[in-house]
């Protein structure tokens, strides 16, 4: 079981320990047993001698430095209210919706990834393997070949010599610049920046962030977390620099004083990270006073619409892919067919 899996785990078995009238302290020693990793044991059991010392909970998860901010904020909430089961289980909920959308967008990306990762391996195993080959035999007819065929001939010849090197070498190159493009930390923005010009998949992105943008600031709002401090959360949770720095800059301005309207308004790329209704039904419930109940209301109508679009995107990627093997088959035919004809119009002669 991975970290952030235990992690969540952890606050699962606090939060119904604790539902179920036991307090704190002996929620944790009861769910030290089940911890694999050795780190978040030795977190857990400072957290215990934390409690024991008189620390409130809320104290010893931000000591602990094993959850995020927003989380401290509920629990402390919580157990100040006196419904610290209530604020856990809305943990649980924002990590479960967390999940879920980003299954969805995983999911929908992952099919087309694929088959181009295949069509790559193809590829290369018929330039590897079978265009030196058609090459050499082609070179050896004394006939005129066209142009399609020549070039052909061309790449053959070259794959013939160096594609030991060449394709190798490219599939390298491809997969070190997936890396730095989508895992590798520091430079996985570029990548973002990449997906989000992406016809269809930004639409997806988009939407995602929209739903998970109103799921997270509504509940926290609504359980007693300030706004601002709930903005500051979703710029932690969002992978997305674009929406990080949105996040962080709307945090900012309603901490100066500013109102939603206004700080749509100032910043420059408010129009491609949210959409205008939205835009429009957020001021307005700011004005009404009403804003977690229109942050909840939209965040449900954008799950559903990734929910949609996830399911349809494979469907409309399809016949694309198609379009494009089929293109470089046909390609790849006419060149090998048109010197045959060629050739058996030479021998009738």
């Amino acid at each position: 079981m991975s970290s952030s899996a235990e992690r969540e785990q952890l606050i699962e078995n606090i939060s119904m320990l604790v539902d179920s009238g036991i307090d704190v302290l002996s929620a944790l020693d009861a769910s030290l047993p089940g911890l694999q990793s050795k780190k978040i044991r030795k977190v857990v059991e400072g957290m215990q001698e934390d409690l024991e010392n008189g620390s409130p909970f809320w104290r010893a998860f931000e000591r602990s430095k094993l959850f995020p901010q927003y989380v401290v904020s509920l629990v402390k909430v919580g157990e100040e209210s006196g419904k610290l089961p209530e604020n856990l289980k809305i943990v649980i909920l924002q990590n479960e919706k967390t999940g879920m959308l980003r299954s969805r967008l995983i999911s929908a990306v992952l099919y087309p990834i694929v088959v181009v990762a295949f069509m790559t391996l193809v590829g290369s195993g018929v330039g590897w393997f079978i265009l030196p080959k058609l090459a050499s035999s082609f070179s050896n007819l004394n006939i005129p070949l066209p142009a399609i065929t020549q070039v052909l001939i061309a790449l053959g010849g070259f794959l013939g010599l160096y594609g030991a090197v060449v394709i190798p070498g490219v599939l390298i190159a491809v997969a070190l610049l997936c890396y730095f493009l989508f895992s590798f930390p520091k430079t996985r923005y570029l990548g973002d920046a990449v997906l989000l010009h992406t016809p269809i998949i930004k639409d997806l992105m988009r939407d995602t962030e929209i739903a998970q943008f109103g799921y997270i600031t509504g509940i926290l709002v609504k359980s007693g977390i300030s706004l601002t401090d709930a903005l500051h959360s979703v710029a932690d949770i969002t992978s997305l620099r674009r929406y990080q720095q949105f996040y962080s800059y709307l945090a900012d301005s309603i901490t100066d004083g500013n109102s939603f309207k206004n700080s749509f308004k100032a910043y420059p790329r408010t129009a491609s990270l949210i959409t205008a209704p939205i835009e429009q039904m957020i001021i307005s419930a700011e004005q009404a006073g009403k804003l977690p109940d229109v942050f909840l209301r939209f965040s449900k109508t954008f799950e559903d619409k990734t929910e949609t679009l996830a399911k349809n995107l494979p469907v409309v990627i399809e016949p694309v892919l198609l379009i494009v093997v089929g293109l470089v088959v046909f390609l790849f035919a006419i060149s090998v067919i048109l010197p045959i004809y060629s050739l058996i119009g030479g021998i009738a002669q």
